[in-house]
C-alpha cells in the first residue's frame, strides 16, 4: 500500500470515529428525553457521569446520585410529558464534547382541558465525557426562554 493510500485510510478512520462519536452523543440526548417522558428515572439518571454538574431552573446539583428521584418529584403532577430537541450542535474534542440544542417541553396534568397544558421552551448547553460505559453528560444547563400556562419548572 502506498503512503498516500495509508494516509487516506487513516483519514477515513478518523472521520468514521468522529461520526460514531457524534451519533452516540445524539443517541444520549434522545435517551435523556425518552427516559424523562417514560418516567424511567434510573435510566435518566444513568445518562449522567458520576460527577455531573447540573444547572436547571429548579436548582443546581453536583453528582448524579438522587437526580432521578428529584426529577420524579418535580414532574409528579404531570403524568404526560414530551421533551422535543432540535437544532442540535455537537463539538467533539477527543474524549470530551460540547453540545447545544433547543428544547420544547410539553407537560400535561390529568385535569388539563384539551389543548390547555403547560409548555416551555429553551436551550440546553451541555458538556459530555467519554466513559467506559459510553458518552455521558458531565454538565447540563437549561435556560428556559418562554412558557405558556405557568412558570418555568
Amino acid at each position: 500500500m502506498s503512503n498516500e493510500s495509508e494516509s487516506e485510510l487513516a483519514e477515513l478512520k478518523l472521520r468514521l470515529h468522529h461520526l460514531q462519536d457524534e451519533s452516540d452523543i445524539h443517541r444520549l440526548i434522545d435517551q435523556y428525553g425518552a427516559a424523562l417522558d417514560e418516567k424511567r428515572w434510573d435510566d435518566w439518571e444513568a445518562t449522567f457521569a458520576e460527577d455531573v454538574v447540573t444547572d436547571y431552573p429548579w436548582g443546581h446539583n453536583e453528582g448524579r446520585a438522587g437526580m432521578g428521584k428529584k426529577a420524579g418529584d418535580l414532574l409528579i403532577e404531570f403524568p404526560v410529558t414530551e421533551h422535543l430537541s432540535g437544532n442540535v450542535l455537537i463539538d467533539i474534542d477527543g474524549d470530551k464534547a460540547k453540545s447545544r440544542r433547543n428544547v420544547w417541553i410539553i407537560c400535561v396534568r390529568d385535569d388539563d382541558e384539551p389543548g390547555v397544558h403547560f409548555t416551555e421552551g429553551g436551550v440546553y448547553t451541555c458538556e459530555h465525557v467519554r466513559t467506559p460505559r459510553g458518552w455521558k453528560f458531565s454538565y447540563i444547563r437549561l435556560d428556559i426562554k418562554w412558557t405558556v400556562n405557568g412558570a418555568p419548572l
